[in-house]
């Protein structure tokens, strides 16, 4: 049976300092290269010196612009850019791992999203790809952030209640 009262204050604090304080240790200044992440960058660059859309010299129809557009922003404001670049994908990585506590509990008790959130956070792959110039933070970001505002929604709609429930025609009728 678990805890419907969800962790103390305490325990949540204390999650939230040592996540902070161990992912802002993986922030570095270097970038590691990957071919994605060059990629990205290379895109950054291009856009960022007014070539447009271009990867080596060719136009690129690879991949969406979201990120490139992004980190030729970050290269345009910010000299030391890997730094902050780091520091972006960090944040979104922290960012979702907020987002997934909201969306777990909604879906079940705080303390189950306590732990989620705790053993996400603690795994290899969430920490290392919170740390690359890549797309799979900021999408992360983006997925929990759009199913938490579904759910957010679908809990106060009544025409998705309706949907749901495939009544949607009745609020088609007129009064």
């Amino acid at each position: 049976m678990t805890d419907r009262n969800g962790p103390s204050r305490k325990q949540l604090w204390m999650l939230v300092i040592c996540v902070l304080i161990i992912y802002s240790v993986g922030v570095t200044d270097r970038w590691w290269p990957t071919g994605d992440s060059a990629l990205y960058l290379g895109l950054a660059r291009s856009i960022h010196q007014g070539q447009g859309y271009q990867f080596n010299g060719e136009f690129s129809v690879s991949v969406t612009p979201g990120l490139p557009l992004i980190l030729a922003g970050v290269q345009a404001m910010f000299p030391d850019q890997f730094l902050v670049m780091n520091l972006l994908m960090t944040l979104c990585g922290l960012a979702s791992l907020f987002v997934i506590y909201k969306v777990f509990s909604l879906l079940d008790s705080p303390i189950i999203a306590f732990w989620v959130v705790a053993a996400t956070a603690t795994s290899y792959s969430f920490y290392l790809y919170s740390h690359r110039i890549l797309t799979d933070a900021p999408f992360t970001l983006l997925f929990w952030t759009m199913l938490y505002t579904a759910m957010r929604y679908q809990r106060s709609s009544r025409w998705w209640r309706r949907a749901r429930d495939g009544r949607l025609d009745q609020s088609l009728e007129e009064p």
